[in-house]
């Protein structure tokens, strides 16, 4: 059987009352015994303490007073006692006179250190009730494990997050109570508990008996003695999944558009920097495609929002057909569309890949029982030609599709070469295609 741990030292205000007034009652009356046959012998006077220890037992202060009172009235009752039994007086009654004096302050220190016992026991259960409470009413789950890596105490909150009774629980090894996805079962829990000893709170997994597996945030701490020796450890831990996936979804939502799904502006400009530097290091090509519906009023005017968002939506899931798992797409708000082309070899490439966009975006498409003919302008800007950093080259993007709409519409611009020369592909001739892997 383990050794009485930190908690189970803690002091107890659980006395008998009945045997502590006994034992009071007995020794008072032995020790007056004692004093009336020999009144002058100081030691005899010095034991009416020991009652008065006794009663501070009690953890009434009330209590202490009256047997304290009692003492003093029997050590000055002593004295005249004895003589009245005396037929001769006292031969040295300095001597006996001085022994009271001593006797009453004697008690009366002893009475004040008592009393002063009590009042802290007092307090101190005071404390060591209100903590438990607060313990074993807070959300937080809270483990106390003793120098044999023990459970010593467990609050209801641990016991429902463990899924494990706390009378199955106390008195068992933390590792087969307590297991989280960073333990390493070979070594010693307190071992553990010592080395993982943590200045922050840190996010692991928790199996519970049911075999669960619990996102946990946990703090461990060791409880030290007054010598600053441990007597044990502090696990206290809380679920955090419910947080955890309230700030995966505002992750989401900050990263990414809500009607399409696809990358927002924010987190286009973080992965074009990302991009730009990746091609600057590799020394590759990369091409930037911006888009702009050509007729997505119309579709909002003639057939309402409602159906707008399905034409959104049907549009960012034909992007997502065309192309590569590592192009980025993104929604720039309202009807315009951008895409990131990492490791195109050059304008070549950046056209072919920009017609298969134009073709996947011109087929008809049935929205709420219409057919719609999409119209759709697309500019491409290549790095390094028209831009190295990601505000140049959107513009530079930007630039080719307004010259794509300025055209008509239904086609796309390569901004290299509109800035040169005013020739553009259109929809309705023939589109350059290479053999690159993106256009096989």
């Amino acid at each position: 059987m383990a050794s009485p741990s930190w908690l189970e030292r803690a002091p107890s205000a659980e006395v008998r009352p009945r045997l502590v007034h006994r034992t009071v009652l007995l020794l008072s009356g032995a020790i007056l015994l004692a004093d009336l046959l020999e009144p002058r012998v100081l030691a005899l006077g010095a034991l009416y303490a020991i009652p008065v220890l006794i009663s501070s037992w009690s953890g009434a202060q009330r209590y202490v007073l009256r047997v304290a009172a009692v003492c003093v009235l029997l050590v000055l009752a002593a004295p005249l006692v004895d003589l009245l039994l005396l037929e001769e007086p006292w031969e040295e009654p300095w001597l006996v006179l001085t022994n009271r004096a001593v006797v009453v302050f004697t008690l009366g220190v002893v009475t004040s250190l008592g009393l002063m016992r009590t009042r802290f026991e007092r307090q101190l259960e005071r404390a060591r009730e209100a903590a438990f409470t607060t313990l074993r009413g807070i959300a937080d789950g809270v483990i106390a494990v003793d120098t044999d890596g023990r459970v010593r105490f467990l609050n209801p909150a641990a016991a429902a997050l463990l899924g494990c009774p706390p009378e199955q629980a106390l008195g068992r090894e933390l590792a087969s109570v307590y297991s989280v996805s960073v333990r390493q079962p070979s070594r010693s829990p307190l071992v553990e508990l010592e080395e993982r000893v943590q200045t922050a709170p840190t996010e692991v997994r928790l199996q519970t008996a049911d075999g669960r597996r619990v996102r946990i945030e946990e703090h461990r701490t060791p409880l030290r003695g007054p010598a600053g020796e441990v007597m044990g450890h502090v696990i206290v831990f809380r679920d955090v999944t419910e947080r955890t996936e309230r700030e995966e979804a505002m992750r989401r939502l900050a990263y990414r558009d809500e009607l399409t799904g696809l990358a927002n502006r924010a987190s286009l400009c973080d992965r074009l920097a990302l991009e730009l530097a990746h091609a600057r290091r590799n020394r590759e090509g990369l091409a930037l495609v911006y888009l702009d519906l050509d007729d997505f009023k119309a579709v909002n005017d003639e057939l309402g929002h409602h159906a707008g968002d399905a034409y959104l939506r049907a549009v960012a899931q034909r992007l997502r057909a065309t192309l590569r798992a590592g192009d980025t797409i993104a929604r720039m708000g309202g009807d315009e569309f951008t895409v990131i082309l990492p490791s195109v070899t050059g304008p070549r490439e950046a056209r072919s890949v920009g017609g298969k966009l134009l073709r996947a975006l011109l087929d008809p498409l049935e929205i709420e029982g219409r057919r719609i003919e999409p119209g759709v302008s697309i500019g491409l800007a290549l790095h390094p030609e028209d831009g190295d950093v990601p505000d140049e080259l959107l513009r530079r993007a930007d630039e080719a599709m307004y010259r794509a709409k300025q055209r008509g519409g239904r086609c796309l611009e390569l901004r290299a070469e509109s800035a040169h020369a005013p020739g553009s592909a259109h929809a309705t001739g023939p589109l350059e295609r290479t053999s690159s892997p993106r256009s096989a």
